[in-house]
């Protein structure tokens, strides 16, 4: 009987340490799981600064506009302003944005621009063809051109 009651005791005691380690590895667990969909979401996106220039000198900033990774401008233009385009085969021309529209009278069109070295640089490509990364800065400028060299004549 003494042996039944020790063998009793024995496993009372570990059914009980054995639960408390249970629960800790579950909060630890938890905790875990947390700090790693934390983690995720920081490096499953990007921050972007874009600015929309209209050719009355105002100036419009979308600073720390978040996006998913491997989003294009075109993606984070649409989700700052209503952006009005035409798809074609070398990528998208965005003809308007916030309803001011390209105007070929007066040869005024929408051109975008990435800063780089305190230095802003004309896109070289289609809005929807370029990629943007962490804490790039970006603008719209809309401009008449050159129709000589078909290049923008204001700068952001």
């Amino acid at each position: 009987m003494n042996i039944l009651r020790i063998a009793v005791a024995i496993l009372f005691i570990w059914a009980i340490v054995s639960t408390a380690l249970a629960v800790n590895y579950y909060f630890l667990y938890m905790q875990d799981e947390s700090l790693i969909s934390s983690i995720k979401a920081k490096v499953s996106t990007v921050s972007v600064n874009l600015l929309i220039k209209f050719d009355n000198g105002t100036k419009k900033w979308y600073n720390n506009t978040v996006v998913p990774l491997g989003s294009s401008l075109f993606n984070v233009t649409k989700k700052v302003a209503n952006v009005n385009y035409t798809q074609y085969s070398f990528g998208i021309y965005v003809v308007g944005i916030n309803g001011i529209m390209e105007n070929k009278q007066q040869n005024k069109y929408w051109f975008w621009w990435y800063y780089s070295g305190n230095s802003w640089y004309m896109g070289p490509v289609a809005a929807d063809k370029y990629i943007v990364s962490n804490n790039e800065t970006l603008a719209w400028v809309y401009s008449p051109v050159n129709v000589t060299s078909w290049q923008p004549l204001v700068k952001p």
